[in-house]
């Protein structure tokens, strides 16, 4: 489904007849087809179906400009804005997908030859975490055939949510897991034996399970 812009400037407040107005670009067009949305401190990005991803930097009912036009007009999926000079786009055409660099300027730079062929997929471990017993035991299994079937796709597989001291060995000692995420936990652990001596223990734990069977 792919949408027309509109844009109020009286939105959120106390008068409940909020007015709502279309949004145009630079040549009076109404901007249509609108596939994402992104504001940032440098203003309100519009990427469309047709591969134009286009600005309003100024007040809400300013114009909007073209800043990125994809070379094959791809349809504009995600929009990532580091700055006013710097952002990320990513497009797609019949499901292929091409990555992009961007000044929002007109220099744009395809990284697409940078993505790797498949991504990364990553286990949630938080049921896993929360059971115990034989429940733990059947959960545990099932994080295990996940992971092999992520390895026969060749598909890295990730794992990560809940993982503790206590629970990152049986974890850890599946060989097709290729990385843990584990953050939460560390830091606060770190409130009560710092940040240095958490990660020490758990970097241990993990290379001891490397060597264990379960």
């Amino acid at each position: 489904m792919f949408r027309q812009l509109h844009v109020s400037d009286n939105y959120g407040d106390l008068d409940p007849n909020v007015s709502w107005k279309e949004s145009l670009d630079t040549s009076g067009a109404s901007i249509s087809d609108v596939t994402a949305l992104v504001g940032h401190s440098s203003g309100m990005y519009a990427g469309t179906r047709d591969g134009v991803i286009l600005l309003n930097s100024g007040a809400a009912t300013d114009a909007f400009a073209a800043v990125f036009t994809h070379p094959s007009g791809d349809e504009i999926i995600a929009i990532a804005v580091a700055s006013s000079t710097l952002g990320y786009v990513i497009s797609s055409s019949s499901g292929v997908l091409n990555l992009y660099s961007t000044d929002w300027g007109g220099t744009d730079t395809n990284l697409t030859t940078n993505l790797p062929a498949k991504a990364p997929v990553e286990l949630h471990t938080g049921t896993y975490c929360d059971l115990s017993g034989a429940a733990r035991i059947t959960e545990l299994k099932k994080v295990r055939a996940a992971a092999e079937l992520a390895d026969q796709m060749g598909i890295e597989c990730h794992a990560g949510h809940g993982l503790t001291f206590d629970t990152v060995k049986q974890i850890a000692a599946i060989p097709t897991i290729k990385e843990l995420n584990i953050g939460h936990f560390l830091i606060a652990e770190a409130i009560f034996i710092g940040l240095p001596n958490a990660i020490s223990e758990m970097k241990k734990l993990i290379r001891d399970a490397r060597l264990t069977v379960y």
